[in-house]
């Protein structure tokens, strides 16, 4: 089956700002990492209050998308995503 384009909303934590800090650099690097393989086409936190954001990714799946982020991601193994 051929990779599709999903967008995966991320809602954040109370204070992420804040509790972000020691997981930021792993998740700008995953985020990179994605990029660079072909796998995230687009990424972006809101900013006012920064309490969401926005990743367009591809994948084989729905379930495929998710795994990506959930498991990859270090704000998600942190717990930082609801």
């Amino acid at each position: 089956m051929a990779d599709q384009t999903y967008a995966v909303r991320y809602e954040y934590v109370p204070d992420m700002e804040s509790r972000r800090a020691p997981h930021r650099e792993g998740h700008l690097a995953f985020l990179r990492t994605a990029a660079d393989d072909g796998r995230l086409l687009l990424a972006g936190a809101l900013t006012d209050p920064v309490d969401a954001g926005w990743l367009v990714v591809r994948a084989e799946s729905e379930h495929g998308a998710y795994a990506m982020v959930l498991e990859g991601d270090p704000y998600a193994r942190a717990g930082l995503i609801r």
